[in-house]
């Protein structure tokens, strides 16, 4: 196929391209969805307390946050089929490492290392569809892509439950691992491969500081916090409530 950043695509394969992409990203947030709402029960039995808990899920996003403009920066310049196939290896790797983890801390560094995996596949991702959009309809493409993340999201809360129910808590994590192997696959199987641009690349801070992003940048920070804090102590909450 040819390299959809130096040549016109059809759209067939723009078809094909997204397509691909959806189902990748569908399956990882799909594993991701079920073991999120698992994690602080799961953390509860390991004696985490409420400032553990908010360390475990603190340690995913800061490493996240930390490592995305590097490989943006990189899947720029050298490509981004590579980082989001290591990406979504490592995550799956990562993924298992769950089930021996044994203590606040040790969970705490396996959240770390996969949020720096997770910013190898998601950024990326949105990457991908930035490129084979076609012009003025980015905005349709990048909306319509965005929700194969929530519906993972949404979905996979309760198949985590009925998971845990019937098979107990770690085959959560091995399902998140074989749902992120899936989306590997499928990223081995249909991405291509196209080589970087190089270019002058704008130093992060000046990114951060443009007139142009400043208010979605406090918009996703604000609506990351709200969030976040939602998402991790509700789980909590609710298995206070059923007891």
């Amino acid at each position: 196929m040819h390299p959809c950043n130096t040549v016109q695509i059809t759209d067939a394969d723009r078809r094909f391209l997204f397509i691909s992409l959806y189902v990748a990203v569908f399956s990882t947030m799909l594993g991701i969805g079920i073991v999120i709402p698992l994690l602080p029960r799961f953390a509860e039995t390991l004696g985490a307390s409420g400032f553990g808990i908010g360390i475990i899920f603190s340690s995913f996003a800061v490493s996240r946050a930390l490592a995305m403009p590097f490989f943006g920066r990189y899947s720029d310049v050298c490509g981004r089929r590579q980082i989001m196939t290591t990406g979504l290896f490592l995550y799956t790797v990562f993924s298992l490492l769950y089930i021996p983890a044994g203590s606040v801390l040790a969970l705490s560094g396996v959240r770390f290392l996969q949020g720096i995996a997770s910013a190898m596949v998601f950024p990326i991702a949105m990457a991908y569809i930035g490129d084979i959009a076609p012009p003025g309809m980015e905005g349709r493409y990048l909306g319509t892509f965005t929700s194969s993340l929530f519906l993972g999201m949404g979905l996979g809360p309760f198949l985590g439950g009925i998971i845990t129910d019937l098979a107990g808590m770690d085959m959560a994590f091995v399902c998140m691992a074989l749902l992120t192997g899936l989306a590997l696959l499928t990223c081995l199987l249909y991405l291509p491969w196209y080589p970087g641009r190089r270019r002058e690349q704008t130093p992060v801070f000046h990114l951060l500081i443009h007139p142009g992003l400043r208010i979605p940048i406090l918009y996703q920070l604000m609506n990351a916090f709200a969030n976040g804090t939602f998402m991790v102590f509700l789980p909590v909450i609710a298995a206070h409530i059923g007891n």
